[in-house]
């Protein structure tokens, strides 16, 4: 029988971890400290694979419902759930400005004490792109 957003609020932490399940593979982990979290159990290539879709009251039950049938989709496409949200969770974190001080970083070894300063270049190209993480197609010219 499937959860009602009633029996969700309603559902008190045991001692141990408790699973309540919807269908289709999701539940409702509960933590002995109270926290729940929605949670996706698939088979991809042959293994048991768990996604964790996010925390209960933030993710709704509704949403939990179209983000499991989301990464249903992802399966029935060849692609793994785990892995692609892995891969947009590091996509986000690559920023203009992390990869611009990452490589300088690895540049500096092999530069000169002039080509060392880079305040006034670093403090322009940054302001301008920001912390951005998709820059998209900008024109870099000399000052």
């Amino acid at each position: 029988m499937p959860l009602t957003d009633t029996a969700i609020r309603v559902a008190k932490p045991l001692e141990k971890p408790q699973k309540l399940f919807d269908g289709n593979g999701l539940f409702l982990f509960i933590t002995p400290t109270g926290t729940k979290s929605w949670r996706v159990k698939y088979r991809f290539q042959g293994r048991e694979k768990l996604l964790t879709l996010g925390t209960y009251p933030q993710l709704s039950l509704k949403e939990a419902r179209t983000a499991c049938v989301a990464a249903k989709k992802q399966i029935s496409d060849g692609l793994d759930p785990s892995r692609e949200k892995k891969r947009s969770s590091q996509i986000a974190n690559n920023t203009f400005e992390k990869i611009a001080r990452e490589w300088h970083t690895n540049q500096l070894d092999g530069w000169t004490a002039n080509q060392r300063c880079y305040g006034a270049h670093r403090q322009k190209y940054i302001s301008l792109f920001g912390r951005q993480a998709n820059i998209g197609h900008y024109r870099l010219r000399a000052s």
